[in-house]
């Protein structure tokens, strides 16, 4: 190889540290959530799109989409129950069709644009949802998840403000009638002598006689039976252990030994196809068995004959309904008492009969 010369090799040495390219500034952690700026000069200058809500006046400039949408939904929806977790997932899905749109585009249809926006966007769903002459009940849940979506996306600073659109008024009534008990006993002996026959007869133990839920029935495991008692996971989570009597026992271990179950974690009540049963399929088996016994009946009608009966056996005593009935309002639990017992019904027969009949008794008296 040549020698350079000295005065090039100067110069190399002179122009090197220009010649290098400085390192990267290391990448700072994005946060996970990034309040949209206040001020409309900050809001201005981002990059934007147009969007019109449907059938809205309102036309909202929003920032590009990112996953702060998709994150605050996950934070949302992250830990709930089942249960809670599809409704929370179908009032979602009925605002996204209604703005036309998806999930993530609907929370940031409804909180990038400040609170006169947010707020406009879910009047204007009230107003169709009038329209199209829904529910009540369906309005205001739909209306309190939005709230519950709001107050998490404060919770992370997404936003600093709150809905302000109130639901309509919903009148608490609850239809706590079911079959009566002769019905009951019809469906009994409409249960078979063979396998099938008693798992239909535990069927229908469990939901009249116990009183549990459709969920709470299908999610029994051989697990949470120790011989003596049974474990169920109500709602909220709650597990909670029933005690159980003679007879219980006994229609509980003929069906364990019909179907030979020994895993621990194999389901108590299995279809025809030793599966799990689903709670369609449960709702499928008690509307046969009502069929054979010629009865009209669903699985959460035994539960409202199961609390009936309780509230007849324990004398209007609030405390004991409820603890059978696992309310967690007493309120609620109530409702059966007064519907067995008629207290109301009890007390306008005397108000009457103090006001109206003692005194015709009187006015007769003065006439003889």
């Amino acid at each position: 190889m040549g020698r350079f010369s000295p005065g090039l090799e100067r110069y190399r040495k002179k122009r090197r540290p220009a010649d290098v390219e400085p390192k990267p500034a290391a990448p700072q952690a994005k946060p996970l959530f990034v309040p949209f700026p206040a001020s409309s000069t900050a809001r201005d200058t981002a990059p934007h799109v147009e969007i019109v809500s449907r059938p809205s006046k309102v036309q909202a400039l929003i920032p590009a989409s990112s996953n702060v949408e998709h994150e605050l939904l996950q934070h949302f929806l992250g830990g709930k129950s089942k249960n809670t977790l599809r409704a929370y997932e179908q009032d979602l899905d009925a605002l996204a069709q209604f703005l036309e749109t998806d999930r993530a585009g609907a929370i940031g249809r409804l909180f990038k644009n400040g609170a006169q926006a947010g707020n406009s966007i879910v009047l204007q769903w009230l107003n169709s949802m009038k329209a199209a002459a829904l529910a009540s009940s369906t309005q205001a849940r739909r209306l309190s998840t939005l709230r519950s979506l709001a107050k998490a996306a404060r919770m992370v600073g997404f936003i600093d403000w709150n809905l302000e659109i109130e639901g309509p008024h919903v009148q608490n009534y609850r239809d706590v009638e079911g079959p009566p008990e002769d019905d009951v006993r019809k469906m009994l002996k409409a249960c078979g002598e063979d396998a099938k026959g008693e798992r239909d007869r535990l069927v229908v133990l469990l939901l009249a006689g116990f009183g549990l839920r459709r969920s709470e029935a299908v999610n029994l495991r051989l697990r949470d039976y120790d011989g003596r008692r049974l474990r169920v996971l109500g709602k909220g989570e709650k597990l909670v252990w029933l005690s159980m009597d003679a007879y219980s026992k006994g229609v509980l271990d003929r069906w364990i030994a019909a179907r030979n179950i020994q895993n621990p974690d194999a389901p108590i009540l299995e279809n025809n196809r030793g599966k799990r049963l689903t709670p369609d399929g449960l709702y499928y088996v008690v509307q046969q068995i009502g069929k054979r016994a010629g009865v009209k009946v669903w699985p959460h009608a035994f539960r409202h004959s199961a609390i009936t009966a309780s509230a007849d056996l324990a004398k209007g005593d609030l405390r004991k309904v409820q603890a059978f009935s696992r309310h967690t309002d007493p309120k609620t639990a109530m409702l059966y008492i007064d519907r067995q017992r008629d207290f109301g019904g009890d007390l306008r027969a005397g108000v009457v009969q103090r006001l109206f009949t003692e005194e015709e008794d009187e006015s007769d008296g003065d006439g003889g």
